[in-house]
């Protein structure tokens, strides 16, 4: 039921995703009741289940959170914001409850709840929960791992929207220190972060910011000069659009419109939930840490994954 559900996600048929994974819910509800009557038949008595409950029922705990997990992806595409934010917290309890604080799963689970507050508005609770992020992932990948320069950003962007420039200018620029530490500063990456900082910086309408973005995107350009990308590569075109547009806005000229448009899509929600094993070679893959078949993808694939994008 839930492959069932991925694929009529992936589809965009979100109705009947929702049913594949309801059932797939109910489904794993079922299994784990029956499990605990028969464990209360064996022992006599239900209490017992309290300190076994974990090691027992693990697995039918984790099918129960993926289960919802992914509806709150079918309600988060759908814009019910307050739906997958419910779904996504239920999910994290037990995930928090089967797997531990300390498991991927739950970093990633976390990192959703950030995104759909994000969505919702409410700053203060997503910034709480990028932040637990940020502190899982340098105890799980180290301090320079890509993941962690992930939830720096996406601290930065919710300090931006609070309106905490300062802050969001440390995140940020912390966040390309983690992985320039990681790839090295002329790496691809290094260059595709860049192309997303500057979109960062060049939405707003000060010079200083404006000079910002112009930096990021020339040393974005820099680099993709240096792997010998064409003229009609679309981050080329993007970063040698925006330049030209960004110099005619320091020149107080505004009727450009030929530009590409700013895309700033840092932060995506990861949809819709793989099983327990496959969900930790995803969270590498998110935070970078395949980089044989990260790098073997161009922009367009990437751009075609299944996620949502965030902030734009």
């Amino acid at each position: 039921l839930k492959k069932i559900g991925n694929i009529d996600f992936c589809d965009g048929d979100m109705d009947a995703a929702l049913v594949s994974y309801r059932k797939a819910l109910d489904g794993a509800i079922d299994m784990q009741q029956k499990q605990m009557k028969t464990e209360s038949r064996n022992t006599g008595d239900m209490m017992n289940l309290e300190g076994t409950s974990i090691s027992m029922y693990r697995e039918g705990l984790i099918h129960m959170a993926e289960s919802l997990s992914n509806i709150a992806a079918v309600h988060a595409r759908s814009d019910n914001l307050e739906k997958a934010i419910f779904c996504f917290n239920e999910a994290l309890s037990i995930q928090m409850n089967a797997l531990g604080e300390d498991d991927p799963t739950v970093a990633v689970t976390l990192d959703n709840i950030g995104t759909m507050n994000f969505r919702s508005g409410r700053f203060d609770v997503s910034l709480k929960a990028y932040k637990q992020v940020l502190k899982m992932r340098r105890k799980l990948l180290g301090a320079d791992h890509p993941g962690v320069a992930d939830a720096l950003v996406h601290i930065g962007m919710t300090h931006r929207k609070k309106g905490e420039k300062d802050l969001c200018e440390y995140a940020l620029t912390e966040g390309l220190r983690v992985k320039e530490r990681y790839y090295g500063s002329n790496h691809m990456k290094i260059a595709d972060f860049l192309l997303k900082l500057g979109n960062i910086y060049a939405k707003e309408d000060n010079q200083k910011d404006i000079v910002i973005a112009i930096r990021y995107f020339t040393k974005a350009l820099s680099i993709y000069r240096i792997h010998n990308m064409n003229d009609d590569d679309y981050s080329v075109a993007h970063a040698t659009k925006n330049i030209e547009f960004l110099k005619t806005r320091q020149e107080g000229y505004n009727g450009a419109d030929w530009y590409l448009p700013f895309d700033d899509n840092i932060c995506t929600f990861n949809s819709p939930v793989l099983s327990n094993n496959e969900f930790c070679q995803f969270f590498e893959l998110c935070t970078g840490n395949d980089e044989q078949g990260a790098d073997s993808m161009t922009r367009r694939d990437q751009q075609a994954k299944t996620s949502l994008a965030v902030f734009g």
